[in-house]
């Protein structure tokens, strides 16, 4: 069962001003991890995603990817486990 689009609006938003307090890029492609990552209902590995977006053909780079991961960590949307294991906090 996919995550409800008004948990993603607030899920963007809070990235979005975290971005623009840190004063970061707002990118497509971090936009686009934060989607499918909202997607996930159960802890993930960031190998999983980064097939998915292999899968949908949506080229997004490692670096790319684990940059954003880093910074989701950072505004507390989620807790690294372990160096690829991923629990979701916000939804």
């Amino acid at each position: 069962m996919k995550n409800s689009d008004s948990s993603f609006d607030q899920l963007f938003d809070t990235f979005n001003s975290f971005l623009e307090q840190n004063r970061l890029k707002k990118t497509p492609e971090r936009f686009a991890i934060l989607r499918m990552i909202h997607e996930q209902t159960k802890p993930f590995e960031i190998k999983t995603i980064n097939r998915k977006f292999i899968l949908s053909k949506y080229y997004i780079s490692r670096a790319t990817l684990y940059n954003t991961i880093h910074l989701l960590e950072e505004a507390n949307h989620f807790t690294n486990l372990s160096r690829s294991l991923i629990i979701i906090l916000l939804h």
